[in-house]
């Protein structure tokens, strides 16, 4: 494969991941909204150990790199949520 058919693909693939990123997002801001209305707590440290083990195992061989860019996701949704 060459550089510029490589580079095609990975824009392809930014384009689906930056979709589903807006997806997400969207969902965390649902997910801020509801826990206002039951005063529940934004940050819920067991519930992202349980996601990020999931995704960590998941995403092998990747899953220390897949792990951080979740760490840095789930920053921003708890960020939203506010």
């Amino acid at each position: 494969m060459s550089v510029e058919s490589i580079r095609k693909k990975i824009d392809a693939v930014d384009d689906e991941l930056v979709d589903l990123l807006k997806a997400r997002f969207d969902l965390s801001r649902a997910m801020g909204e509801e826990k206002k209305k039951i005063g529940r707590a934004v940050y819920d440290p067991a519930r992202e150990a349980v996601l990020l083990a999931r995704l960590e195992e998941k995403a092998a061989p990747y899953g220390p790199e897949v792990r951080a860019l979740y760490e840095k996701m789930m920053e921003l949704s708890r960020n939203l949520q506010d």
